[in-house]
């Protein structure tokens, strides 16, 4: 969360999508500004439509939202669908 927050208060349109592992474990943090949300993208839609690709779900603000999934070998997939999904919004 620490990174995202460091990304909102440095960047002006963004929609920024990362994945960490621990302990086998996935978890996915969107964020967005607020340039992007006014054009539609909302990161709590957006991080819930990526968790169910790794069968995992979540869900917060529209400018940031988090999501655990259980398999993280889904992370590549997860990282298309973002860019597939954005690009037909934006």
């Amino acid at each position: 969360r620490q990174i995202g927050d460091s990304i909102k208060s440095s960047e002006n349109n963004f929609v920024a999508v990362l994945t960490c592992e621990s302990q086998s474990k996935g978890n996915i943090l969107v964020v967005c500004s607020q340039s992007v949300i006014d054009r539609g993208v909302q990161a709590g839609k957006l991080v819930n439509q990526l968790a169910a690709i790794a069968f995992g779900k979540g869900g917060g603000r529209p400018d940031s939202a988090m999501a655990g999934v259980p398999d993280v070998t889904k992370f590549d997939d997860i990282f298309k669908a973002a860019y597939e999904i954005l690009n037909k919004i934006l």
